[in-house]
């Protein structure tokens, strides 16, 4: 039940349960000692004075004297507690008997039938207990009995009944003082408790308000205030090291940070530049091979030119495109890839891709099927990225979907009340999909399923990367499902705002972003 309390309020529940408890056992049990004394000694007070009524009417019972026996008893009037007295034979046969002054109106009317009445216990034959408890008239009362002895023969009894109501007020007293101690104990408890529980939850909450502020502000150079040499003091001491220990090493993983970063720049620089580089002798020799494999000087002398001329070119542009997905990787790590945007025709794009490759695919024996909304919505986009994001996928789909199989290309626009929704262009296959646990890898730069040198397929592992980045520039998504033999399905979302965007003032914004 505490465990979602605070601390403070933990420690006082702790401090009032233990003194409700100790107070209660403390308390409780003096009390029903002193109950149970009360009840003995009014018990011996009865019995006394029996033994003395008995001794005064000893010759009254002996010369049958009932007016003397009635004197004697007359003298339990001084005992307001006492109700009745009576004087028996050893038959049980009542001899004297006197109804007190004092006694309630319901016990004077019995009179003389009190005996027959009230105490069973008097009537012939039946042998008087010593002490019992009785209900007269609805008066809680105890009789008590004692023998009348002359000679060593006893000769009577004397019966005193005495009222509870005395012995009860003198427990309810008792008890009521002893309530009002134990409240009055845990009342102290309380305050003292609420004063005391300070010193411990004081440095707790002190402890805690300063590591919310460290998490909050992110600044480890806030330490702990001590409050003395206990536990919580060792506790904050420890607090303390372990904030110096981050400190420090916050300190060493951001100039790590930075090193990685300017080693990192200085490494998309140079890819950058090397990319550069490269594609002035490769557009040469891409160049030089278009003019000699079409022959436009003159043709070849022997035709296994030919051959050696078109791998040579097909080689060129392969390395071609190596390269420019490394600058456009360079690019966007550097933060220099400048986005276009115009009014885009989504099912435009699609075609122009499809077309592109569409030769490619026929030479694979690949199906391709297309699926577009009728009433698809121009958006706001770079259609070189969007065209490149497309070219990537149907490349990978091809290249790892076997001869014969199936690749299809999907683009619709979500919808509700609320108007156009996100778009979103689907490009699936039937290939050998990737695991479950690699699919997260496979948007890494240069992440290859398989690594190994002899692995079959080509590629650096840039297509599925560039398409991220290209479509999270766009501030996009793309969504990736894929079950091992089965296919692999690529989702990119481009977002509604980009259509309302288009649809409020194409003319008013800017060419590049």
């Amino acid at each position: 039940m505490l465990s979602d309390y605070p601390i403070k309020r933990k420690l006082i529940a702790l401090v009032l349960v233990t003194s409700i408890v100790v107070l209660m056992v403390a308390t409780l049990i003096p009390l029903l000692a002193n109950i149970a004394q009360i009840h003995d000694t009014t018990r011996k007070e009865m019995a006394t004075i029996a033994r003395i009524l008995g001794d005064n009417s000893t010759a009254a019972l002996m010369f049958n004297d009932k007016t003397d026996a009635g004197k004697v008893l007359q003298a339990v009037e001084a005992k307001r507690n006492i109700l009745a007295a009576f004087i028996t034979r050893p038959d049980g046969s009542v001899f004297a008997a006197h109804v007190s002054r004092h006694a309630p109106d319901g016990i004077q009317r019995a009179g003389p039938r009190l005996n027959e009445m009230m105490l069973p216990a008097l009537l012939p034959g039946v042998r008087p207990q010593p002490v019992r408890k009785l209900e007269i008239a609805g008066v809680a009362a105890m009789a008590v009995t004692e023998p009348v002895m002359i000679d060593h023969s006893m000769i009577g009894h004397v019966h005193l009944v005495s009222d509870l109501e005395s012995v009860t007020s003198a427990v309810l007293v008792q008890g009521a003082v002893t309530a009002i101690a134990v409240i009055a104990a845990i009342f102290l408890a309380m305050l003292l408790s609420l004063k005391m529980q300070k010193q411990i939850s004081g440095p707790i909450q002190r402890l805690a308000r300063t590591m919310q502020r460290i998490r909050a502000s992110e600044d480890y150079s806030i330490r702990g205030e001590k409050s003395g040499n206990d536990e919580l003091g060792m506790l904050t001491d420890g607090f303390n090291a372990m904030l110096d220990d981050i400190q420090s090493r916050d300190a060493a993983l951001r100039m790590a940070k930075q090193q990685a970063e300017l080693a990192n720049r200085a490494k998309s620089e140079f890819l950058a530049n090397m990319s550069h580089e490269l594609r002035t002798p490769l557009n040469a020799i891409l160049g030089f091979s278009d003019v000699m494999g079409k022959e436009l000087l003159g043709p070849m002398g022997n035709p296994r030119y030919r051959g050696y001329i078109k791998n040579i070119n097909e080689s060129g542009r392969h390395l071609s495109d190596i390269i420019n997905d490394i600058l456009d990787l360079s690019r966007i790590e550097v933060g220099q890839l400048r986005i276009v945007e115009d009014s885009l025709d989504i099912p435009r794009v699609i075609d122009k891709s499809i077309r592109l490759l569409r030769p490619r695919m026929d030479a694979l024996g690949h199906d391709i099927a297309t699926e577009i909304e009728g009433d698809m919505p121009r958006v706001f986009a770079d259609e070189r990225l969007v065209k490149q994001c497309l070219t990537n996928l149907l490349i990978n789909a091809m290249k790892f979907t076997p001869s014969g199989g199936r690749i299809a290309v999907r683009a619709w626009c979500e919808g509700g009340s609320d108007g156009p929704g996100d778009v979103k262009i689907e490009v699936s296959d039937t290939g050998i999909g990737i695991d479950r646990d690699k699919i997260d890898k496979v948007l890494l730069p240069f992440y290859q399923v398989d690594g190994t040198l002899e692995r079959t397929y080509e590629g650096l592992g840039l297509g599925l990367p560039l398409v991220k980045s290209f479509i999270e520039r766009h501030d996009g998504s793309i969504d990736l499902e894929s079950t091992p033999g089965r296919g692999t399905t690529v989702t990119l979302t481009l977002p509604a705002w980009r259509q309302r965007r288009e649809e409020a003032a194409v003319g008013d914004l800017p060419k590049s972003a």
